[in-house]
């Protein structure tokens, strides 16, 4: 099958027609021509009226029938890397990529497209897998370049990323050896190495021959016409003669402004080359072939030869082995549209493309869903298999604690035992306290006298009631009055001890007796404790052996006072 391979510049289109698809392709006609204004935007390319009349008017003047259409496209918002995935049948790699596309582009595949390129099989960790150069490209991109085949009227079949086109080729042109290619645009050039048959470094650095065409319009010396004229002039006359020591006159001058131009490219090339061979020691590149639309500047080859220290010639005939041709040369320029028929990228386009996203969706949507599914049944059955392990050992304790309780029934016993017991006797104990009266330590203070009262003690009269209780005692001399009014002080059934007075008298035989009345109120008692006056008894005893007072009072109880009676 025949196919157009077109490769929309910023500056030129080239057009091929060639076979599609085969292995050793055929070149019928080519032709090229200047890609008018506004063409390339930021988002891809637009519909041009002018691109359309020019487009048809040299497929008529080459008298090129075939409408199926390739196009190559080249733009900086195509991102590439290489991954490595397991050993998956070839028809389920892209579902692959897609299910998994985080892991590889931060991107929503509702506005990207996944393609990659095949290279074959790897070890890593002694285990085979998929090596895959996968590229993200935008929808929109692929759309504007579907816009463009629908405006021109053309049939839309394939696209090919640039950078794919030129692997391509090369592998085709150089096999396993170690080779780099440098395709020269006007404001791009991209860099590639292979070894082995796969790509092992490709870069895009943002300089281009554009400065150096400027350099030669604007010296003067040619006709200020646009390109192609100023390409015409670089490809035609030497304006790169490296060997020219320093301007002597406006030719020489020019020379070495256009070299000084190329000189930030060559700079950028030469750091890629270095970049790569410090990451791959042993395998240097020997060579380095130049393609592009800048491949034919005269004096280039040389230049770059000088500046990178290595061979760098054109790609043309004599390495663009197997391509047959019905006349003319196989030219560098058309390189990446070479490469491109041979096996481009998998692309889906239109209403295809939009019905392949939608399938993607769902299907990651119900991969999503069996997931969550799988995962719901698995917890569900480990919680029933955690209850069921719960409930065993639950169950166990039960009947273990239903065992210690049948054990121990017999504390129950002894516990409402206790608790009857304990319930009758605060009965008691409070039907006690109720029955109890002041006069219970009557008893008490009798038991307290009869120890501590001398023997020689008569207690004439004993009163008791609620407050206390009053004696009339009689003894022989005040000492001895005073030594129990100190032992009544002591008694724990009192809390203070008053007496009216002590007399002393003598009867008929001079016999004296001392008498005294004394009040001794209860700790308990219900006498007022309101006069709060506090003595020791030793004081007392002084103030009654003086006959100064007779009263008696304890450290808590209350006072009385009155005079002693002397004789």
């Amino acid at each position: 099958m025949k196919i157009l391979s077109i490769e929309i510049g910023v500056d030129v289109t080239h057009v091929l027609e060639m076979d599609y698809r085969v292995k050793n392709p055929k070149v019928y006609r080519s032709f090229s021509f200047q890609t008018p204004v506004g063409v390339i935007g930021e988002a891809g390319v637009r519909k041009s009226e002018e691109f359309r009349t020019a487009l048809h008017k040299l497929l008529d003047a080459n008298k090129i029938k075939t409408r199926k259409t390739l196009f190559v496209v080249n733009s900086g918002k195509i991102a590439s890397r290489e991954v490595l995935i397991p050993m998956i049948k070839e028809n389920r790699i892209k579902d692959f990529l897609n299910t998994n596309s985080a892991d590889f582009f931060p991107v929503d595949l509702s506005r990207y497209q996944l393609v990659y390129r095949n290279e074959g099989v790897v070890q890593q960790d002694k285990v085979k897998k998929r090596k895959l150069y996968v590229f993200a490209v935008p929808g929109d991109l692929v759309q504007s370049y579907e816009e463009l085949a629908d405006f021109c009227s053309l049939e839309l079949t394939a696209l090919d990323y640039v950078g794919n086109s030129i692997f391509q080729m090369m592998h085709k042109a150089v096999g396993n050896n170690i080779c780099c290619s440098v395709k020269l645009d006007n404001n791009a050039t991209m860099i590639t190495i292979i070894n082995q048959g796969m790509v092992v470094l490709q870069r895009t650095v943002f300089y281009g021959f554009e400065e150096v065409e400027k350099v030669v319009v604007d010296s003067g010396l040619f006709p200020k016409e646009q390109y192609p004229a100023a390409m015409d002039i670089l490809q035609q006359t030497d304006c790169l003669d490296a060997n020219q020591a320093a301007p002597e006159d406006a030719m020489n001058a020019m020379r070495a402004e256009a070299v000084e131009a190329l000189r930030p490219m060559i700079g950028n090339i030469r750091r890629v080359l270095d970049y790569y061979q410090s990451r791959n020691n042993g395998a240097e590149v020997k060579e380095c072939f130049l393609i592009g639309n800048g491949a034919y500047i005269k004096g280039l080859d040389r230049l770059m030869s000088l500046e990178l220290n290595l061979p760098v010639h054109l790609q043309e005939k004599d390495v663009l082995n197997g391509f047959r041709t019905s006349g003319g040369r196989l030219d560098a320029m058309y390189e990446a549209c070479y490469g491109a028929a041979i096996q481009p990228l998998d692309f889906v386009f239109g209403s295809a493309q939009t019905a392949k996203i939608i399938e993607e969706k769902k299907k990651r949507e119900l991969f999503a869903a069996k997931l969550i599914g799988l995962l719901c049944v698995a917890c569900a059955v480990i919680l029933l298999a955690l209850s069921g392990v719960q409930r065993i050992a639950l169950s166990h304790e039960l009947n273990n604690l239903n065992k210690q309780k049948d054990e121990l029934e017999y504390i129950q016993d002894i516990y409402n035992a206790y608790v009857d017991t304990k319930s009758q006797y605060d009965d008691v104990t409070k039907m006690n306290g109720k029955t109890e009266t002041v006069s219970d330590a009557l008893a008490d203070a009798i038991e307290e006298m009869e120890e501590k009262f001398p023997s020689g003690v008569k207690v004439t009269s004993l009163t008791s009631n609620g407050e206390g209780i009053s004696m009339d005692i009689e003894v022989s001399t005040k000492e001895e009055a005073a030594k129990i009014l100190q032992n009544l002080a002591t008694f724990d059934a009192f809390r203070s001890v008053t007496t009216n007075g002590i007399t002393e008298s003598t009867d008929e035989n001079g016999k004296i007796t001392v008498t005294f009345s004394v009040m001794c109120t209860y700790v308990n008692g219900t006498a007022d404790d309101s006069i709060d006056t506090e003595t020791t008894p030793e004081e007392d005893v002084e103030t009654y052996m003086n006959g100064d007072q007779y009263i008696y009072p304890d450290m808590e109880g209350s006072t009385e006072s009155g005079e002693a009676d002397n004789e």
